[in-house]
């Protein structure tokens, strides 16, 4: 299946990801604020997207506990979107569905031969649960 594709695409695709998260966080949420099930929901969503990684680097077996955990996740983080199409602009809706097209790449790419091995795979997994806790501790105890 991934014939030729090395985990720099992985890697590559998981960047891009962070970096329009970032962009959301900083230019949309920053500027609105978020609402409470907003502020709970977020590291769920993150909570959701690091489970399956975590998985599939303690185990190279995770085989159908890591894809039911990845359509988990995939499914979680539309949740919001009612909410969000009347709080949120044209442009975060834009990047929240860059971000939809992005998260299930990342965790189908993970599973290239050669991902969970890498020396950065590791440092991926605590960047994500940084951002989860950024997101509590931020928008629950800083900025409530």
């Amino acid at each position: 299946m991934f014939e030729g594709i090395t985990p720099i695409w992985f890697f590559a695709f998981a960047a891009l990801q962070g970096v329009i998260l970032v962009v959301d966080e900083v230019v949309f949420h920053w500027r609105r604020g978020l609402p409470r099930w907003e502020r709970w929901g977020h590291p769920v969503d993150t909570f959701c997207f690091l489970l399956p990684l975590v998985t599939l680097w303690w185990s190279q077996e995770a085989g159908v506990l890591y894809w039911i955990l990845t359509v988990v996740s995939c499914l979680m983080i539309t949740k919001d979107e009612r909410h969000h199409a009347e709080l949120a602009s044209g442009g975060e809706q834009w990047l929240h569905a860059l971000l939809f097209l992005l998260h299930p790449v990342v965790l189908i790419f993970a599973t290239i031969p050669g991902v969970r091995d890498a020396s950065a795979f590791p440092w991926l997994l605590i960047g994500v649960a940084a951002l989860g806790l950024y997101q509590i501790g931020y928008w629950n105890l800083v900025r409530h």
